[in-house]
């Protein structure tokens, strides 16, 4: 009886089935919180190569202990627990109860073989629930990595973002250089033209006051002729007179006087050639200096005038 009890409580259905529950729990919780984050990775050596096979092999073990129907078993263990437990609780004869432990006892034989032949038949789940966590490990891995190629991505965009606003702000600058380059090539070649037409402008005043100078000297000189040649005919008239009044008079007078007309009809013609020398340099004079406002030349033209009528008086 005493071993009939013992089987009894060890061929408990029901906390064997709590009791395989619970650590197949507990096995799947330690595996897949055993590495809870990336910075607890696991040793080199545990981790398992995930390749298609490995896959496959885990499909196939999620699949059969799919069909096992566990949820459904434990309603059928449930069943059978309450049925011993009824049994226990009843108060048989000696000879009955004898029968009945002994029909328990092959019964429960029949049902522990089917438990633990089901059991055997059902793949390991230990490699299962290893690539499980393996698999949330690398998942968990490539969510952060995905995460930090999401920030290097918009980090990225925004750098491109800058570096084509940079680029155009350097075509614009290259533009806006060239512009102002060609602008002061503009203003370069304005600048050479307005030194080229300063330099012909002082030229043209230095050549303006020298033809000034010398139309100054020339007009002096005229003057100077001038002057000379009214004193030469003031003393050809006085000696006209004088030859007039004294026609009656000595030999020797009258060939002093002859001399002295002759000599100052000499005298009248040099001048005569240099007054028509004159005349032709403050021709040319007037000429060169007409381009430059025609300085002095009423003034010298009214002297040459004067000086050409009284020669023609004079003659």
């Amino acid at each position: 009886m005493n071993f009939l009890k013992t089987l009894d409580q060890a061929l408990d259905f029901e906390r064997l089935e709590k009791t395989v529950t619970e650590r197949v729990q507990q096995a799947a919780l330690s595996v897949v919180e055993e590495f809870p984050d990336r910075h607890r990775a696991a040793p080199t050596g545990a981790l398992l190569t995930i390749t298609p096979t490995v896959l496959v092999e885990a499909r196939e073990v999620s699949e059969i202990w799919q069909a096992y129907e566990m949820e459904r078993r434990k309603d059928e263990w449930e069943t059978a627990c309450e049925e011993l437990k009824v049994l226990g609780s009843k108060d048989e004869t000696t000879h009955i109860a004898l029968q009945a432990w002994q029909r328990r006892a092959h019964d429960a034989e029949h049902k522990l073989y089917q438990l633990y032949s089901s059991l055997l038949a059902l793949p390991d789940p230990s490699p299962f629930l290893f690539l499980l966590s393996s698999l949330a490990a690398r998942v968990q891995d490539l969510e952060d990595l995905n995460r930090k190629l999401q920030v290097a991505a918009d980090q990225a965009a925004k750098d491109d973002a800058e570096v084509t606003s940079l680029i155009d702000k350097h075509q614009r600058l290259l533009e806006s250089t060239k512009e102002l380059q060609e602008e002061l090539a503009r203003r370069d070649a304005r600048i050479a033209d307005m030194s080229a037409a300063a330099a012909e402008a002082a030229t043209a005043r230095q050549e303006m006051s020298l033809q000034a100078a010398e139309m100054a000297r020339l007009q002096r000189s005229l003057r100077s002729v001038k002057d000379e040649y009214e004193a030469t005919q003031q003393s050809l008239f006085e000696l006209q007179s004088r030859l007039e009044n004294l026609a009656g008079s000595r030999q020797q007078e009258a060939e002093l006087a002859s001399e002295e007309l002759e000599r100052v009809t000499k005298r009248a013609a040099e001048l005569e050639l240099e007054r028509q020398q004159l005349l032709s340099r403050l021709e040319t004079a007037k000429q060169a200096a007409a381009a430059g406002g025609g300085l002095g030349l009423p003034e010298a033209g009214e002297a040459v005038r004067r000086t050409s009528g009284t020669s023609k008086r004079t003659v």
